[in-house]
C-alpha cells in the first residue's frame, strides 16, 4: 500500500514537473536553508549524474515524505539580456517517513515495478536536515 502511493505520487511529480519554464527563480515552502543542506548532502553523496551540474530541490512534503527533485537548468534564449530558464528533471529522490535515508528512484516512469537505490550520505547532515526540514 505504502509503496502504491509512493509511486503514485512519483509518477504524478513526473508528469506536471518534468519540464518548467522559470523566468525568475519562484519561492517555495520549504526554506532556502534545508535545500542549501541538501544540495551539500548530495555533492558528497554516490549519487551518480555525468553531465553538468546539476540542482536539487525540496518539492513536495506530503505525509510526511519528501519529494526531492534534481534538475539542470539550461537557458533557451539567444538573447543573453531575457534569459528563458528551463528546468529539466535529472532524477526524483524520496525521504521516507522514517527518515532512514535518501532513496533515488530508479524507473519514476514504471509505477508497476518501482525500483529504488538507497544512497550513501553523510548520516549526520541528513539529520540535521531532517531537523530543518521538520521545523
Amino acid at each position: 500500500m505504502f509503496i502504491k502511493y509512493i509511486r503514485c505520487l512519483i509518477v504524478a511529480c513526473v508528469c506536471v514537473c518534468t519540464t518548467v519554464v522559470w523566468a525568475k527563480h519562484s519561492p517555495h515552502s520549504t526554506s532556502r536553508s534545508c535545500n542549501e543542506r541538501l544540495n551539500q548532502i548530495m555533492k558528497n553523496s554516490d549519487f551518480d549524474y555525468s553531465g553538468e551540474d546539476y540542482h536539487v530541490r525540496i518539492e513536495d512534503i506530503t505525509g510526511g515524505t519528501v519529494i526531492i527533485k534534481v534538475y539542470v537548468r539550461n537557458n533557451l534564449s539567444s538573447d543573453p539580456k531575457k534569459p528563458r530558464m528551463v528546468e529539466s528533471v535529472v532524477s526524483w529522490l524520496i525521504i521516507q517517513p522514517q527518515r532512514d535515508g535518501i532513496y533515488q528512484s530508479l524507473n519514476a516512469l514504471d509505477p508497476a515495478d518501482p525500483a529504488f537505490k538507497k544512497l550513501n550520505i553523510d548520516m549526520n547532515a541528513f539529520n540535521q536536515l531532517v531537523k530543518c526540514i521538520d521545523q
